[in-house]
């Protein structure tokens, strides 16, 4: 988790964003939960707001709250040298490959709508409770991921385009850092992060989705944190990209809220944390 971490407060930095809203789903949403309290008492960001969809939290050990100096994880970066990091898994994968290496490849599919239909399949067959997604979102998640290259056919020289899901090698073949994360300790991560956590939370999770996501969630509701809210809402894991209105329109009070707390607690800086607002 570390990697992901450490790159997102580069970004943030380069940028000179200060201030934000958290969100993310899944695996996204276990990682923000570890590093939105990280920010927080660096002093050095101002989190908005974290809304997590379908997961909340990492059960992982209880990382390093104490006032900590960001910089150390800020070395000098230019601007193409972000982009590089960004695009350095595009630039590795595609590419044409001879029949003869073939082992070496991960599965590939003669279209990205077959691709697509392998998704769906995988969702409602395979993934454990009574999962479905839509063929439009299983399309857009999928797309950013799909390598494309050329297999040439050894004997007749014949070119054909195949395609393949890109995956980051971290957790296709489970590093020590990441089976770290998903260590089972609730009960850590319940008391010693979340609850160290300042700014609103929400989580959302669909009475469909994957089982037992919200664990750490109900842990939290336990303590009878003030700066919780959970929202059940109808859909499975990926609700928020099959039904985008109900989504927004189940999660704008909070963000609402949110922001009107941001300006309260803020009164002289504007939306991004920098200067004073004239609003």
């Amino acid at each position: 988790g570390t990697l992901y971490t450490t790159s997102m407060i580069r970004i943030l930095h380069r940028l000179n964003i200060k201030s934000f809203h958290l969100m993310g789903h899944s695996l996204s949403a276990v990682f923000l939960p570890y590093l939105t309290p990280v920010l927080e008492h660096s002093g050095k960001f101002i989190i908005k707001s974290l809304t997590c969809i379908e997961q909340f939290g990492a059960m992982r050990n209880t990382p390093n709250l104490k006032a900590v100096d960001i910089s150390t994880l800020l070395p000098s970066y230019q601007d193409e040298q972000i982009q590089t990091e960004l695009q350095n898994d595009e630039e590795q994968n595609d590419g044409i490959f001879q029949t003869n290496n073939i082992k070496r490849l991960p599965k590939l599919y003669n279209s990205v709508d077959e691709l697509v239909r392998s998704r769906i399949y995988v969702t409602e067959q395979i993934y454990p409770g009574q999962q479905t997604i839509d063929e439009k979102s299983a399309k857009l998640i999928l797309e950013r991921n799909v390598g494309k290259l050329f297999v040439v056919e050894s004997h007749t020289r014949e070119k054909q385009i195949k395609y393949y899901l890109r995956f980051d090698p971290k957790l296709k073949y489970g590093t020590n850092s990441l089976r770290n994360i998903f260590v089972n300790d609730l009960q850590t991560m319940t008391k010693k992060v979340i609850k160290k956590t300042k700014c609103p939370m929400l989580g959302v999770f669909g009475d469909k989705g994957w089982p037992h996501l919200d664990l750490v969630a109900k842990n939290v509701e336990r303590l009878g944190m003030s700066n919780l809210e959970i929202i059940r809402m109808k859909g499975s894991h990926h609700l928020h990209a099959d039904a985008p209105k109900e989504f927004c329109e189940a999660i704008t009070p909070f963000l609402t809220k949110a922001m009107e707390k941001y300006k309260i607690d803020h009164p002289g800086l504007n939306g991004n944390g920098n200067g004073h607002s004239k609003l």
